[in-house]
C-alpha cells in the first residue's frame, strides 16, 4: 500500500475563516482532509472543508470548456478545446471594448475562493480586466453592499472587526441576525461563543427565525419582523438616553454627531419619538421586552454586539449597520476586551499587496 503523507492546506471556499487543514495524499491522490493540530482548539474545519477534495474526481466535474449550442436555458452544450474557448473569450472581450468601450464590461466576483492567492475569484478578475482598459464595477458585492457602504462613514474604515478570542471577557452577547451555527464565518467564532455559553454568559439572538444558533448556544431568542432592526435599535437608544445609561465620557472623547442622533431618537427633529411603543408596533416585540433588553444591554459591560449580514440585505439596511455601531459607541463597548465595534468585519490581518 502506498505511503500516505500530509500536506498543509487551508479551506478557502465561501468563508472568511480560512481554517488550517491537512490534506492526506497517497499515490498522488488526496484520500482525506482533516484538522491541522497547528490551528489549535478553535481553528477547526467543517464538513465543507473536509469534503472539498471530492470535487477533484467527481463525475459531474467539468473537465473541458463547453459551448452553448441551443437557446439560453436549453441546457444544450458541446465540448470545445481550450484553445478555441480562450480565443472565443478573448475575441468577445476585445469586440465589446472596441464597439462600446471598457465600461460595457461589468465585473462580478464571488466568494468561491475568497481567500485564495492564485485563484481569487473576486480580486483577480479586476486586475485582468484593468489590462483591457478598465471595466464597470459594483460597489462592494451582493453579499455585503450596505455594510461595506455604511461602515466607513461611521468608523472611518471598513476593517474594524473584533477578535473572537476576546469573547471570553464578554458579559453579554447580542447576535443580531447572525446565525453562526449554519452560516459560518470561520470555526473560531462559534467555538468561542460555545465557551461563552458554557460559562453562563447571556447570549441573545435577534432573528425572525428560531435558528440552530439558538439551540446550539442555549441562547434567548427574541423574534422581530424582517427589516425592522433599525426601529428596535432606535428604541433601545431612546431607553438608554432617557434612563441615564449613555457613557457620556466615551461619547465626549471618541464620537461626533451624538447630538444629532439624540435629536432624531427623541423626535426633536420633527420625526416621531422612537419610544418602545413606537418600535413595538413595527418590529413585533412587546414594548416591555424592548425596555428590558435595553436596560440589560446598558447595564452590562462589556457587551459584544455581533451583527450578521442578513439585517443589511433589505431596503434601508445601511441604517441598521450605522445604528449597531452607534449602540456600541454610546455605551462605551468599543475598544474594550469583550466588546465589539458593532460592525460586521471579521478580525483579519492586513491583506498582502502585490
Amino acid at each position: 500500500m502506498p505511503m500516505e503523507h500530509a500536506i498543509p492546506v487551508s479551506c478557502d471556499r465561501d468563508c472568511l475563516g480560512g481554517c488550517p487543514l491537512l490534506a492526506y495524499v497517497s499515490d498522488g491522490r488526496i484520500t482525506r482532509i482533516a484538522n491541522n493540530p497547528a490551528g489549535g482548539p478553535h481553528l477547526r474545519g467543517c464538513s465543507k472543508g473536509f469534503g472539498a477534495y471530492r470535487f477533484l474526481d467527481h463525475p459531474s466535474r467539468l473537465r473541458t470548456p463547453l459551448l452553448r449550442t441551443g437557446e439560453r436555458g436549453s441546457g444544450q452544450f458541446r465540448p470545445i478545446p481550450w484553445d478555441e474557448a480562450l480565443d472565443r473569450a478573448a475575441a468577445g472581450l476585445r469586440g465589446i471594448v472596441e464597439r462600446h468601450g471598457p465600461q460595457a464590461i461589468l465585473r462580478l466576483g464571488g466568494s468561491g475562493s475568497c481567500r485564495a492567492a492564485l485563484h481569487n475569484t473576486y480580486r483577480l478578475p479586476a486586475r485582468f480586466l484593468a489590462l483591457l482598459g478598465g471595466y464597470t464595477a459594483t460597489h462592494a458585492s451582493y453579499s455585503a453592499a450596505a455594510t461595506s457602504f455604511a461602515t466607513p462613514f461611521v468608523l472611518g474604515t471598513n476593517s474594524a472587526g473584533s477578535d473572537p478570542a476576546t469573547l471570553q471577557h464578554s458579559q453579554l452577547v447580542l447576535l443580531w441576525g447572525a446565525n453562526v451555527a449554519d452560516c459560518r464565518f470561520g470555526a473560531e467564532l462559534e467555538h468561542r461563543l460555545l465557551e461563552a455559553s458554557q460559562r453562563n454568559c447571556p447570549i441573545i439572538v435577534l432573528d425572525p427565525r428560531r435558528t440552530a444558533t439558538v439551540h446550539r448556544l442555549s441562547a434567548r431568542w427574541m423574534p422581530i419582523r424582517p427589516g425592522t432592526d433599525s426601529a428596535l435599535m432606535l428604541a433601545m437608544l431612546y431607553v438608554l438616553a432617557t434612563e441615564g445609561l449613555i457613557d457620556q465620557a466615551f461619547v465626549a472623547r471618541y464620537t461626533c454627531g451624538y447630538e444629532a442622533l439624540l435629536e432624531h431618537v427623541m423626535g426633536a427633529d420633527g420625526s416621531p419619538p422612537k419610544t418602545p411603543d413606537w418600535a413595538a408596533a413595527l418590529c413585533g416585540l412587546p414594548a416591555a421586552e424592548i425596555v428590558a433588553l435595553a436596560r440589560l444591554y446598558g447595564r452590562s459591560k462589556p457587551v459584544a454586539l455581533l451583527p450578521g449580514l442578513a439585517m443589511q440585505r433589505t431596503i434601508g439596511g445601511e441604517e441598521a449597520v450605522r445604528l449597531a455601531i452607534a449602540l456600541q459607541a454610546v455605551t462605551g463597548n468599543m475598544g474594550v476586551l469583550g466588546g465589539s465595534t458593532g460592525a460586521f468585519s471579521p478580525a483579519r490581518l492586513p491583506t498582502p499587496r502585490a
